[in-house]
């Protein structure tokens, strides 16, 4: 998590608080561990092949994909580098992905927008509430939607928040992805 890049766009207090959301939701996954021993070290894929009872198997993809999508979160953004020769290659330019996330992002809420690469890795940008993306692809970049993510910044002005944080999408993990 490079901090000083999330102070760009976040309060401390905010940072703070969604770390501690992050902090309280691993917690929980821990605590769920220790209950069914056979979640320990399984990768999110796995969870379902393990033979749950349907509650326990939805709390433990839903909490574990909570934490997960925000350590990707976290670890999205970087100042920019404008020598993405592949992302230009298949968006046309970075402003034009940058766009692209931005339109993704203002038409959702409460989930993440996800990048990622298709089977013949091509890079896609996807809306998601749920767990289905971490199940089932490797996202490279996420952004979070949920109102903890930006309301005690921004209040209201989500756009603003979008703005902000897809400029400092760390660009250069999805250009070594294609590369």
């Amino acid at each position: 998590m490079n901090k000083s890049i999330l102070l760009e766009f976040l309060s401390e207090d905010n940072l703070n608080l969604h770390i501690s959301h992050m902090k309280n939701e691993a917690s929980k996954y821990s605590i769920l561990e220790k209950s069914i021993p056979r979640l320990v070290g399984v990768p999110i894929s796995e969870i379902y092949r393990l033979g749950l009872k349907k509650d326990e198997c939805e709390d433990a993809l839903a909490i574990r994909s909570c934490v997960e999508a925000h350590k990707l979160y976290f670890d999205s953004f970087s100042y920019l580098n404008q020598k993405c020769e592949k992302v230009r290659e298949y968006f046309g330019s970075v402003d034009k992905f940058l766009y692209e996330v931005f339109e993704c992002a203002r038409e959702g809420s409460e989930g993440f927008v996800y990048v990622f690469l298709d089977n013949r890795k091509r890079p896609l940008i996807e809306f998601c509430k749920g767990y289905d993306i971490l199940i089932n692809k490797t996202p490279i970049l996420a952004l979070d939607l949920f109102e903890h993510a930006y309301f005690w910044d921004y209040g209201f002005k989500k756009e603003k928040y979008l703005r902000v944080a897809i400029s400092r999408l760390d660009i250069e993990k999805l250009e070594t992805a294609l590369t």
